[in-house]
């Protein structure tokens, strides 16, 4: 159905269908409500919905407090994606929609052919012819100006690598003014504030094992006492390090990239 007609959206489900909502709707003035329905049970976090974990008996006061306005916004910055130069035919796809065909032993399928990746790229989203008319114009109108813009937003993160999982990436990356830099990883994960306590984060963090590690390399070159007997203090130094990797949803300037599992410069 269309949205454009809608003063808000509400994405029922967990984490990853208000990332789903997120990503298709354009307007930063639309607000996305994200519901738990499954606040109670282990396989919905909710970390960006209400009823985070309440039962859903808490639920109609949430929903009259949304009426009556008694709440605040938190603004989260999503991330657009431009291609510059000759990017080729790109039609782009959602790979939570991809479906592998059945496998049946009396007729074998190609889990990867044309007229099944055509289907793929040709799939129609669920607005109104209308919506969807406004919505590849704009998208043409800032392509025109400004290269060839995807046309979702990235609540999350974006990650850039090969289509397939197994080869490594060959890149050259620029951050601002600084220097252009060649680099071999297998891929480069960005993320915003909302993103940096999901895929980024988990990457990054240190754990208690790799502190402990660390310090007791450290006392050995110092010749000091083992500092890895402090348990306390290795908790300490943990959490402060993992904790300069978070930054707020709605901060504008501290988008984080991170060439992810291993780097070589050349």
């Amino acid at each position: 159905a269309a949205v454009s007609w809608a003063d808000a959206i509400f994405s029922a489900g967990g984490d990853g269908t208000f990332l789903h909502a997120a990503s298709r709707i354009l307007s930063a003035e639309k607000p996305v409500i994200g519901i738990n329905t499954d606040p109670m049970g282990l396989n919905s976090e909710g970390h960006l919905c209400l009823l985070k974990k309440l039962s859903h008996e808490y639920f109609r006061d949430a929903l009259k407090r949304l009426l009556a306005g008694d709440f605040r916004w938190l603004y989260r910055q999503r991330i657009r994606i431009r291609l510059e130069g000759d990017v080729g035919d790109i039609k782009p796809f959602y790979l939570h929609e991809e479906q592998l065909p059945f496998y049946n032993s009396k007729k074998q399928y190609d889990l990867i052919t044309t007229d099944f990746l055509s289907l793929l790229l040709t799939f129609q989203r669920d607005f109104s012819p209308q919506y969807t008319t406004r919505t590849y114009t704009y998208l043409r109108n800032i392509a025109e100006e400004h290269g060839n813009v995807l046309s979702d937003l990235a609540l999350n993160d974006v990650f850039i690598g090969e289509s397939l999982s197994s080869r490594v990436s060959y890149y050259e990356i620029q951050y601002d003014d600084s220097e252009m830099v060649k680099q071999k990883s297998s891929g480069v994960i960005i993320c915003t504030g909302s993103g940096s306590t999901s895929w980024y984060f988990n990457v990054n963090k240190v754990t208690d094992h790799c502190v402990s590690s660390i310090l007791d390399i450290a006392s050995k070159e110092i010749g000091c006492t083992t500092l890895t007997e402090d348990k306390s203090l290795i908790q300490r130094i943990r959490d402060i390090y993992n904790s300069r990797l978070l930054f707020t949803p709605d901060c504008k300037s501290d988008l984080s990239f991170l060439p992810w599992l291993f780097i070589s410069c050349w």
